[in-house]
């Protein structure tokens, strides 16, 4: 949420009456957040606080007022209501980024964008998604509508999603571009969580390696995988625009993982032959 956003939320004659009901969230738990996140588009409930509900739904729902997303916003926003200038930092949006980022990882972790492109152009309501995912809890329409602020998903004013054009080219397991397997399991599962010990390890000095982090079988193998589509689409991009391998008979492909730019390399130049280099666990 921008500066700009809260000084308009804040400053809205409407203002008293979105704190209400925000306020009542904070008391009534899961229940009171989701009517509050339940406002039909032609309410003019303003962007700023539909990012304040996002936000405040992937922390835990039963904090105190005295430590809420919205608390937090709204204090930010009479610390700077001015927009941040275009080359300097927008520290909320970096702040907050991780939240948006556990949206989409958990969009594609329960089937929610392949259940709403798979319904069709007409898109799908709550009930059907509930049913799709199995997911029956009031979160799911808090998920949903972080989904929908986030721009991965559009909602109408009859309650029914669709997913936005770059969720159904990228994030549809159906899709040829489809890469959610590397977001999902390399940056979700894997990166995400690490990245939580960059403190320790930039006073420390002391950080795993790649070869003790695949030393585990498991850790190497989902790796490998989730790298696998994004690493053949670039490799066909490599081949298409930018490569010309003609005359080349050998390759070496270091820490090639999957082989993925091995094989399209060679399938695309006759008489290319590739050697991987790899760690025995990923080998295996």
């Amino acid at each position: 949420m921008t500066a700009t956003e809260i000084g308009t939320m804040v400053a809205s004659p409407r203002a008293p009456a979105r704190r209400v009901r925000q306020q009542g969230a904070r008391r009534g738990g899961d229940s009171a957040l989701t009517k509050s996140a339940e406002v039909p588009p032609h309410v003019h409930t303003s962007r700023a606080m539909l990012r304040v509900l996002a936000s405040r739904s992937l922390r835990s729902l039963r904090c105190p007022p005295s430590s809420s997303m919205a608390s937090a916003c709204l204090r930010t926003s009479h610390r700077s209501l001015a927009a941040a200038p275009a080359e300097d930092v927008d520290i909320d949006t970096v702040a907050y980024g991780f939240m948006a980022s556990q949206a989409l990882f958990t969009g594609l972790e329960t089937g929610i964008f392949d259940a709403i492109d798979k319904a069709g152009g007409e898109g799908m309501t709550l009930k059907g998604l509930q049913d799709a995912t199995s997911i029956t809890a009031p979160r799911l329409q808090t998920l949903l509508t972080s989904l929908v602020t986030i721009k991965c998903l559009s909602r109408t004013s009859a309650g029914l999603y669709s997913v936005s054009p770059n969720t159904a080219r990228f994030l549809v397991t159906t899709s040829k571009q489809y890469y959610g397997d590397y977001l999902r399991y390399q940056m979700g599962r894997q990166f995400y969580h690490r990245m939580g010990a960059l403190p320790d390890v930039m006073t420390s000095g002391e950080a795993p390696s790649y070869a003790s982090w695949f030393s585990d079988p498991a850790v190497a193998q989902t790796y490998t995988e989730a790298q696998h589509n994004g690493s053949v689409a670039t490799a066909k991009y490599l081949i298409k625009k930018k490569l010309q391998l003609g005359g080349v008979s050998t390759m070496l492909d270091v820490g090639g993982g999957s082989g993925a730019f091995s094989y399209v390399f060679v399938g695309a130049t006759p008489g290319l032959t590739s050697t991987i280099l790899e760690l025995p666990e990923v080998c295996r």
